[in-house]
């Protein structure tokens, strides 16, 4: 059985360059996936809590002033 696409790959390819691809675009697409659930979970969820809180901290601090 023949690929197509082997030819362009020639023969001096290793393992160790393969695995290494690989390894490098996992954790690049690994450090993506993790950033965008880190950013959803800051931005869409954390920061809305935070800014809601700090505005009514400052309502309760001009009512009582």
């Amino acid at each position: 059985m023949t690929f197509t696409n082997t030819k362009s790959v020639g023969k001096n390819w290793s393992a160790y360059k393969v695995i290494s691809q690989v390894d490098d675009q996992m954790n690049f697409q690994l450090n993506f996936k993790v950033n965008d659930q880190v950013n959803d979970q800051v931005y869409e969820q954390i920061n809305p809590i935070k800014y809601k809180t700090k505005e009514d901290l400052i309502k309760f601090h001009k009512t009582i002033v």
